[in-house]
């Protein structure tokens, strides 16, 4: 099959050559842009049985108008004293130039500081040495849009360090879920385009030590580059597919981190491919077969080998179908393709480019020394040249007299690195996956020095009850007992709900003092009705809410 395949290309070089530029354009053509058919977030696809996910869902309708799915947390603090007025005024200043509707382009729903109602009281730091002011976000903390928000915010706390009315010591940050969620998906990008950049120059520095040749370089980078224009093409039309009659059942989706692997995935194992291929063609070469018959015979040799390795990967991949969560479900099978595109981009196009240039490929060091007699020299198979052929010799001849000897050292050599990658811990730790100089580890840690880690994260539960009403005292009664079992649970710092919106714990107070009154004047407050006790219809006073730091 490789056989008759190498020699189709072979003859036919021109053809696949035009082949695949056509493919490109026209895919290219038809495909919608990647963000415009791509979802990002992680947390609304999971499996509808999950715990988060019903309780999101309950959210949404009984709490429509406080669908809040992540925070960004502007920090002041100083560590010498209290905050003064001109502290706080410039908290002031931050908090107005992200007020939801302003020009500064991101979806705030709401931003909390000091002085809103009720909520404000627990944004200043019981050492009165620093406040916050919460930006409120529609969307999860692994969207996209967070990476523009953080960059956004970034840029005016630098600026208002630069003011000279800035109170000397007074230090500025940003935290909270959004802040560190574009954080790691900035991490992300920038990690993939480093990876891009170390792969090709690894793959150019060691295409020019071993074969001394630079046109050999742009062979295997424009088959490369050709299939990862296709393939995520592809993978953008078969978003699509739904929208076609009768395949109304095939709801595909992707996602816009996809990418990252698809290009990493490619440039690896399609590098490999590519030099696999090249190999064999140079020993052709060497055997004394003109150009035509070196890449029929090569491919001939080595596709089986690439296309086991390949789709041993692409079948790995596919079983990621099987998966629970939605993201691993639909990017499994979608790289699979994406590598599938590639197996056949470097099965056509690379022996055909390899064709097209013919032995000049090996210009101007890795001239190839041919032997006359074509079919007649294929017995005399020529020993591997380059720069590192000696050595390679050198090995086999030492595997095939001593393979004992050689299988027991090698696993002296790496059974303690398989042992350290066994006992390697799982960690869930987001901030401890970033570096020290990111803006949301610097303001996280600022943050911890005086409120507690959850302030900016609390956890909420919700209880629901048909016919209830909340509002109640016996019903408040009730939220109070279940307040107390949760201050109960270890870790638990503070519970806020209706029956206590300051945090505080439940029990017996004097409503003659200040600590008092302004417990009674927070129950009664609107703005607790209304994060507490919802309001909408066919939910009204049925479900309320408790936030667990």
């Amino acid at each position: 099959m490789y056989q008759r395949l190498g020699g189709f290309v072979a003859r036919h070089w021109v053809l696949v050559i035009i082949a695949w530029a056509a493919l490109a354009v026209g895919v290219d053509y038809a495909a919608l842009p990647w963000d415009d058919v791509t979802h990002d977030g992680d947390l609304a696809y999971l499996p509808a049985r999950m715990t988060s996910v019903q309780g999101e869902r309950l959210l949404a309708r009984a709490f429509p108008g406080n669908r809040s799915k992540s925070q960004l947390v502007l920090v002041v603090a100083r560590s010498d004293r209290p905050l003064s007025s001109d502290d706080r005024r410039v908290l002031d200043h931050l908090a107005q130039q992200f007020q939801p509707g302003g020009d500064h382009g991101l979806e705030i729903m709401e931003v909390w500081t000091p002085w809103t109602e009720v909520i404000g009281k627990k944004l200043v730091s019981p050492d009165r040495k620093a406040a916050l002011a919460v930006l409120l976000f529609k969307h999860e903390f692994m969207a996209i849009s967070n990476i523009q928000a953080l960059e956004k915010v970034e840029q005016v706390l630098e600026q208002t360090r630069q003011l000279e009315r800035l109170p000397e010591g007074l230090r500025l940050g940003v935290t909270g879920s959004a802040a560190i969620g574009g954080d790691m998906l900035a991490s992300a990008a920038q990690s993939v385009r480093n990876t891009e950049v170390a792969t090709v120059v690894l793959v150019v520095v060691i295409l020019l030590l071993v074969y001394r040749a630079p046109v050999l370089v742009l062979i295997p980078l424009a088959t490369i580059a050709v299939a990862v224009a296709v393939s995520l093409d592809m993978v953008a039309l078969l978003t699509q597919a739904h929208r076609v009659a009768g395949l109304e059942w095939l709801d595909f989706k992707v996602f816009k981190t996809t990418k990252i692997f698809v290009v990493v995935i490619l440039f690896g194992s399609g590098t490999d491919f590519c030099l696999f291929l090249i190999s064999r063609y140079k020993e052709e070469l060497e055997a004394g077969f003109d150009s035509k018959q070196a890449v029929a015979r090569a491919l001939g040799h080595v596709g089986e080998a690439l296309a086991g390795s390949a789709l041993t990967t692409i079948l790995g991949l596919s079983t990621m179908f099987f998966a629970d969560f939605e993201k691993y479900r639909n990017s499994g099978p979608a790289i699979g393709l994406c590598l599938a595109v590639a197996l056949a981009a470097c099965l056509t196009l690379a022996p055909a480019l390899l064709r097209a240039v013919g032995g000049a490929v090996f210009w101007p060091f890795g001239s190839v020394l041919s032997r006359p007699g074509g079919e007649a020299a294929r017995g005399t198979a020529p020993v591997n040249g380059g720069l590192f052929g000696g050595f390679w010799d050198f090995a086999s001849r030492a595997i095939i007299a001593r393979p004992g000897t050689i299988l027991l050292a090698s696993l002296f050599v790496l059974s303690p690195l398989a042992w350290r990658g066994l006992s390697v811990d799982v960690s869930y730790d987001l901030l401890g996956e970033l570096r020290d100089d990111r803006p949301s580890v610097q303001g996280t840690r600022l943050l911890r020095r005086h409120f507690y880690a959850g302030d900016t994260g609390p956890v909420t539960i919700l209880a629901h009850r048909e016919g209830a009403v909340f509002d109640t005292p016996e019903q408040e009664q009730e939220i109070a007992r279940l307040t107390k079992l949760l201050y109960d649970l270890p870790g638990v710092q503070s519970v806020r709900s209706l029956a206590e919106p300051l945090g505080d714990r439940p029990g017996l107070f004097n409503p003659f003092s200040a600590a008092g009154r302004r417990k009674l004047a927070a129950r009664k407050h609107p703005q607790s009705t209304a994060i507490y006790l919802s309001q909408a219809p066919g939910f009204r006073g049925e479900v309320t809410r408790l936030d667990v730091i």
